[in-house]
């Protein structure tokens, strides 16, 4: 029975070992937990980008269209013309 303590020892040198090595790499600025997390912003962030750009491109179109003159003066007649007696009038939708 001379040897019988030494899987124990050995299992807790092991969790010793790992809980150092876990205490290194784990935590702070360059720690797995932050190199995940930025991983997983990124991934998120670039599965915006067609959205955003879907939007800008709608936005490019709304200025191409008011920068015309013509339909400048359209856009205002429709949105600022004055009510009549059988209109009723809306209020803007929420965003």
């Amino acid at each position: 029975m001379k040897h019988a303590g030494r899987p124990r020892r050995r299992a807790t040198m092991v969790l010793v070992v790992f809980a150092l090595v876990a205490a290194a790499f784990l935590p702070g600025p360059n720690g797995l937990v932050s190199v995940l997390a930025r991983a997983v912003r990124v991934r998120r962030l670039r599965a915006d980008i067609p959205r955003l750009e879907a939007r800008i491109d709608s936005l490019e179109r709304v200025c191409r269209y008011l920068s015309d003159p013509v339909c400048a003066g359209e856009f205002a007649a429709r949105r600022l013309a004055p009510l009549t007696a059988d209109s009723t009038p809306r209020l803007p939708a929420p965003r």
